[in-house]
């Protein structure tokens, strides 16, 4: 889309969240979301945090009048992924934690809802290598390891065993865990 036109479109969307904030909350939050992305991509970090901060807290209006649907919660999850990442690249590692924990709580009433509760396996694998992230950053190698082999079991039993699922999935984790491996192996 460009920056600038996604920055308008942020701006049109907010105009629409005052006037409904629960009809326009997911609508907001996700153009908010990619918004932060694209200023991440141009180096922007500590507007891509604000952007990310900001679509989580608009994303949590889903939770009013009646509670979201699974797909509501869902977003709301993957955009607390999202700013959880943020907030880490900008130092705010406590708020960090504090988002993480509440997408974990978000993260257990979709799964008490769900359906199918193994399709929603592989956003807890999301969820987990935030955490991960964060044992590294407290130099936690074992914490580490052991979230990033949960985190993929997750994300294996989420994917329905499809290869381009699986590939897409688990490629990052598992080029870090082969790090980490290969760290304390020549050590």
């Amino acid at each position: 889309m460009g920056l600038e036109r996604t920055h308008r479109e942020v701006i049109r969307l907010r105009a629409e969240y005052r006037q409904e904030p629960r009809a326009g909350a997911l609508r907001l939050a996700q153009q908010l979301s990619w918004y932060s992305m694209e200023l991440a991509l141009a180096k922007q970090y500590d507007k891509s945090e604000r952007a990310w901060a900001e679509a989580f807290d608009v994303a949590r209006h889903v939770l009013d009048e009646g509670g979201p649907t699974q797909y509501e919660r869902t977003e709301l999850i993957r955009i607390g992924v999202g700013a959880a990442r943020a907030m880490r690249m900008v130092g705010l590692e406590a708020e960090a934690t504090a988002v993480v924990e509440e997408t974990e709580l978000q993260y257990a009433k979709l799964v008490a809802t769900a359906e199918d509760p193994t399709m929603v396996l592989a956003i807890r694998g999301a969820i987990l290598g935030v955490r991960a992230e964060a044992c590294r950053e407290h130099g936690d190698r074992a914490g580490e390891i052991d979230v990033l082999c949960e985190s993929v079991l997750e994300m294996l039993a989420g994917s329905e065993a499809s290869p381009q699922i699986i590939g897409s999935m688990l490629r990052d984790p598992l080029r870090h865990l082969h790090d980490l491996l290969t760290e304390d192996a020549a050590r």
